[in-house]
């Protein structure tokens, strides 16, 4: 982005109720041209980060809405970018910015740079963000900076497809007649190519793993030495829970109840009226009858079983497994189920909540073995506590720089509540202090019931309450 454009804008950060907005400030004497921002207030464009402006003082503040969202750079510390990921991120913004001048805009007047397009984090899809006066930077010297950055920087420079995409893309925004249309053909033609590529890579990946493989000599007899078996000794200290291991779709009871009814009473309903038809023409062939009104009671019957048992009548039913964990040590994610005891057990004021720790969120093979895990008593790491139906939840902030929130795969420790947002928060250790950061949450973050602004850490300190939506947490930090 050009550095002349950079000093004239103030960029800072607000937060209402429900949304999180970027606030960019310009001099009044900036001309704003009012017809772009009352047509695009109009005129959703998804690819554009909605906006409003407003005048404050001897400035104009131009409201940028980035609820839900995350700034590419944030989103790029933790995310390698696949090719298909690389390729639709520029495409969607080489395509906004070219498809800008249908709606009678500006298409200098972008800000593209990784700091300031934002991205929806669970699906990657890019959000521009547009300034509604006239701006005489270059646009295409631009993406070729943005792009080289996004190269270089990057995890995926190193991934070469079997079509060699990013050289091609790097040749491309070099050349000296560089045009954005020429890289949207690019784009377009690498997007197409998907799935011959796909095919390829794997053709390849299974001609390195034959190439790789050992042939077995037929004249040399294999031989296994098995392992003795070891003597297993009972651990006092492990505990069956239970452990979910998928789920299945099944009819709900009710539903599967009137169905059996309603073959009960359609059976009984045919042979009352056999009967009546057998009496009514006795000595007579009632044999034609009596079919026609049973093929139109057994028409009746599928009919409504068919609007009974479908989909809306079904229900998830999650699969438990058990598994042994050792309830002193660290389970993560685990619950344990509470186990029922014949005796009577008596309930003293003393008596401590289990503790169910939580640190960062790794995708690990399910074992049935049992792992025991080094107790975190002793660990001196400040962790957020909170205790629901009897189980104290322990969130331990185990890295410099820890998300929260329900993405898996995108934050260090998942929090199962729609109302946590994707990427919720981030708790950042510096200097021996600890700061909190929302990331733009729609529900937002409280601080001793306070909420706090997106974007900018705020300092907590030992015994804050830290409400994330409507989880509170206690932070322990001695």
């Amino acid at each position: 982005m050009n550095k002349q454009l950079t000093d004239e804008i103030a960029v800072s950060y607000e937060s209402s109720a429900t949304s999180s907005y970027l606030v960019l400030s310009v001099s009044e004497q900036t001309q704003i041209i009012s017809y772009q921002v009352e047509m695009l207030s109009r005129n959703r464009d998804l690819r554009l980060l909605p906006f409003h402006t407003t005048r404050f003082d001897d400035s104009i503040n131009i409201s940028y809405d980035i609820t839900s969202k995350i700034s590419l750079s944030h989103c790029l510390k933790r995310k390698s970018l696949a090719r298909t990921e690389f390729i639709e991120l520029l495409s969607s913004i080489t395509e906004a910015i070219i498809g800008s001048k249908k709606l009678l805009l500006n298409h200098n007047s972008f800000l593209i740079n990784e700091n300031h397009i934002y991205v929806n984090p669970g699906t990657m899809e890019a959000a521009l963000i547009y300034l509604p006066f006239k701006s005489d930077y270059d646009i295409e010297a631009v993406m070729k900076e943005f792009i080289l950055n996004l190269v270089l920087n990057a995890d995926h420079a190193q991934e070469q497809g079997a079509d060699n995409y990013i050289q091609r893309i790097l040749t491309c925004i070099r050349s000296e007649c560089f045009k954005l249309a020429e890289l949207d053909k690019l784009l377009r033609e690498l997007g197409s190519n998907k799935a011959m590529v796909e095919k390829k890579d794997i053709a390849t990946k299974k001609n390195e793993d034959d190439a790789n493989m050992i042939k077995p000599d037929d004249n040399v007899k294999k031989t296994v030495d098995k392992p003795a078996p070891k003597a297993i000794k009972e651990d006092t200290n492990l505990r069956h829970i239970g452990v979910t291991t998928g789920t299945k779709k099944r009819y709900k009871k009710n539903a599967i109840i009137i169905a059996a009814l309603l073959q009960i009473l359609m059976a009984a309903i045919g042979v009352l009226v056999f009967q009546i038809v057998q009496a009514s023409n006795e000595g007579k062939d009632y044999f034609t009858t009596a079919s026609g009104i049973v093929l139109i009671l057994a028409a009746v019957d599928f009919i409504a079983l068919k609007r009974l048992l479908n989909k809306t009548n079904m229900e998830e039913v999650v699969l438990e497994d058990t598994a042994s964990v050792n309830i002193s040590t660290p389970v993560g994610k685990i619950k344990a189920k509470p186990q029922p005891s014949s005796l009577p057990k008596a309930i003293t004021k003393d008596e401590s909540p289990k503790i169910q720790y939580g640190a960062a969120f790794e995708k690990e093979a399910y074992s049935p073995e049992t792992v025991l895990i080094s107790s975190t008593e002793s660990l001196k790491v400040p962790y957020l506590k909170r205790i629901k139906d009897g189980v104290e939840e322990r969130i331990l902030i185990s890295k410099a720089s820890f998300i929260i929130g329900r993405l898996r795969g995108q934050v260090d420790y998942v929090i199962d509540n729609n109302a946590i947002g994707r990427v919720h928060a981030e708790l950042i250790i510096r200097d021996d202090k600890l700061y909190l950061k929302d990331l733009n949450s729609r529900n937002g973050t409280k601080i001793n019931s306070s909420r706090i602004c997106g974007n900018i850490e705020h300092e907590i300190v030992n015994k804050d309450i830290i409400c994330l939506a409507d989880c509170e947490y206690e932070l322990i930090n001695e």
